[in-house]
């Protein structure tokens, strides 16, 4: 999934990939927030780390199914529903809502977790941190966990997608193809297969991508968005 989502139109704003640098001193929170959750999806590919570990993490279970570097990304062991992952002893991130940011940070320094500063810099570990404290959302409020649906309503988002997701994947969703020739993937199969990993990417962007956040919109608008991207073709 590292290289799947390019959900939203890189011609508008361009603001989800905007470097920290570029406008230092001027950073608002939900920008931090923003790229909070495009690290907590993939650190590596968001902060363009040229040699990211090898090895699988120490904290990982020996019994996973991921190897190596993937191992070191934080929804390999929590999720995208920030839950936990089965078979993980991850704890249920939602407890962090709310919580002083400063101690979400301590935890990543801690032996647990092992992000060291080399690995994940002061500032983007205080974007997750914000991420976590401020910036979660309980998914379950906006996709059934059992179908997989969203809660959404598929007629209010369409003129979301039309006019914004559309420029990039066209308005069937099928503009991008996300598998092969033979088993094509669009928007519409992982808006499917992966509702919570989709609705989180709405939200903050895809890692490496010129991609739009829509973290300005209340989370009932994508899941809105979602519920459309559930009525596109899968094939």
């Amino acid at each position: 999934m590292q290289t799947k989502y390019l959900f939203l139109s890189c011609c508008l704003f361009g603001m989800a990939i905007t470097p920290l640098t570029t406008l230092a001193g001027d950073l608002t929170e939900v920008y931090r927030i923003s790229r909070g959750g495009r690290i907590y999806d993939n650190w590596m590919t968001t902060l363009k780390m040229k040699t990211p570990p090898k090895e699988t993490h120490a904290s990982y279970p020996s019994g996973g199914e991921t190897k190596g570097s993937a191992t070191w990304r934080c929804v390999a062991c929590h999720g995208w529903d920030y839950k936990g992952t089965k078979g993980t002893v991850a704890r249920d991130l939602r407890t962090w809502m709310g919580k002083d940011p400063q101690q979400v940070t301590a935890i990543l320094r801690d032996p647990v977790h092992r992000y060291t500063p080399e690995l994940l810099p002061d500032d983007a570990a205080s974007d997750v941190a914000l991420f976590l404290a401020k910036g979660l959302i309980e998914p379950e409020k906006y996709i059934d966990a059992t179908s997989g649906r969203s809660r959404g309503d598929a007629a209010r988002g369409a003129p979301y997608f039309q006019t914004i997701c559309a420029a990039c994947h066209g308005l069937d969703g099928r503009k991008l193809n996300f598998g092969s020739d033979k088993e094509p993937e669009y928007l519409g199969t992982e808006a499917n297969e992966n509702p919570f990993e989709v609705l989180h990417k709405i939200r903050n962007g895809q890692p490496g991508q010129e991609m739009i956040s829509l973290r300005m919109l209340p989370p009932e608008v994508a899941a809105d968005i979602l519920a459309y991207e559930q009525t596109l073709p899968v094939h």
